[in-house]
């Protein structure tokens, strides 16, 4: 499941009033986005009986159930994207490919390469296929200091279905989820 964070806005009205009337008491603290996300996955897996393992993103979370194997157009699935907030895109996505799906290189622009591919596969002859290449070479460069996500924690036991045990390896060798790589 991957849960987006809306990006932070930074309001002036704070420092507005403070000049306006000196200072003022601080307002309690709420709860952050990623604090609410991680208690509903708790509080989600722990319902269910569920195990999972929960990663930080650049732009919220990805949890990833290895408890067993599910469809990502079962009812189980929705569900669980219902319940935690999924990105509505990612929801799209894994409905149409029915596959769930999980970046493991940084977005281009997320690690200074702004630059998108110059073409699109399938590649129209040799030239295109040499354009990427050398797309794909000045990418991976600029990628190779920035990892995709970072582990958070287990959630609900370290139950890992058979078949997920392999995916998960491979999802943290890619991402560099135990790195201290800036996340991209």
């Amino acid at each position: 499941v991957d849960i987006d964070f809306a990006p932070k806005k930074e309001s002036s009205t704070p420092g507005f009033l403070k000049r306006l009337f000196g200072k003022a008491e601080p307002a309690p603290a709420a709860p952050s986005a990623q604090e609410s996300a991680l208690e509903k996955i708790d509080q989600y897996v722990r319902r269910n009986s569920l195990s999972a393992r929960v990663y930080e993103t650049k732009a919220g979370l990805r949890v990833l159930f290895t408890d067993d194997t599910y469809s990502p157009t079962s009812t189980e699935a929705r569900y669980a994207f219902e319940a935690l907030g999924a990105d509505p895109l990612y929801v799209r996505l894994c409905g149409r490919q029915n596959s769930f799906r999980a970046r493991v290189s940084p977005k281009p622009w997320r690690c200074g390469y702004v630059a998108n591919p110059p073409v699109s596969w399938p590649f129209a002859g040799e030239n295109e296929e040499k354009q990427f290449a050398a797309w794909l070479e000045e990418y991976e460069k600029a990628a190779r200091d920035y990892a995709t996500c970072k582990f958070l924690k287990s959630v609900g036991g370290n139950r890992v279905h058979r078949d997920i045990g392999a995916v998960q390896e491979l999802h943290d060798e890619l991402c560099r989820v135990n790195t201290t790589l800036e996340l991209a």
